[in-house]
C-alpha cells in the first residue's frame, strides 16, 4: 500500500460514519476535500484497538475495514485520488514477485484471515477472485482465502494499479554504502 501512496494515490476520508463514535468525532475535523496524508495521524489513531500494535496499521485498517475484527462487513470510509503533482519516485525492492512471503507459501493451505482483508485500495478482493476463478462473487463472512489467491491478487494488484515500474524483483540487498557528496548534490 506505501508504493501505491508514493505513486501518488492519496487517502480521502468519505464522510460517512465509522462504528466507533470516537473516531468518527476525530474524522468529523478533517475540512473537506484534504487528505488524510495532510492530518494529525498519531490524533486521529489515539485509542484504536485491533489485530495490530502500530496505531497507523490500525487506523487504516479501521477506515478500509471498519470492524472486520467483529464480523461486520462494512464498506470502507475511504476514498483514493490520484495526484500525479504528488508521486515520490521510489523503488520496492523483492527477492520474488509482489506478494512477499505469500509467493512462498504452501499455496493450498487457506489464510487465517478472511479474504477480504487482503484487500488493497482501488481493487475489491471478492470481485477480482470471482474474476480470476471464473465463480460467482462470495459473501466475506467466513470466507477464507486461499493462499494461491492472495499471491495472485497481490501480483496482478501492481499491474492492475500501475505501479509496476517501482518494483525491482528478484533483487536481493547485500550491501549499502554511502554515496559520494558530490554524486548528490
Amino acid at each position: 500500500m506505501l508504493s501505491y501512496i508514493l505513486a501518488g494515490n492519496w487517502p480521502y476520508y468519505t464522510g460517512r460514519p465509522h462504528p466507533d463514535e470516537m473516531l468518527t468525532a476525530r474524522l468529523k475535523g478533517i475540512p473537506a476535500g484534504r487528505s488524510l496524508l495532510e492530518e494529525d495521524l498519531n490524533f486521529l489513531s489515539q485509542g484504536l484497538e485491533g489485530r495490530s500494535n502500530n496505531p497507523m496499521s490500525l487506523l487504516s485498517d479501521m477506515l478500509m475495514h471498519p470492524y472486520a475484527d467483529v464480523g461486520l462487513d462494512l464498506p470502507s470510509l475511504l476514498e483514493w485520488r490520484h495526484h500525479p503533482e504528488h508521486q515520490v519516485d521510489h523503488i520496492v525492492l523483492g527477492k520474488g514477485p509482489p506478494g512477499g512471503a505469500w509467493q512462498v507459501m504452501d499455496a493450498n493451505i487457506l489464510t487465517i484471515s478472511l479474504g477480504s482483508w487482503m484487500q488493497l485500495p482501488g481493487v475489491d478482493y471478492r470481485l477480482w477472485e470471482a474474476v480470476d476463478s471464473g465463480s460467482e462473487v462470495l459473501s466475506s463472512r467466513n470466507c477464507r482465502a486461499s493462499v494461491r489467491s492472495v499471491a495472485r491478487y497481490y501480483s496482478d494488484y501492481v499491474k492492475t494499479r500501475r505501479i509496476g515500474r517501482f518494483f525491482r524483483n528478484k533483487t536481493v540487498v547485500t550491501a549499502v554504502r554511502p554515496m559520494d557528496t558530490a554524486l548528490t548534490q
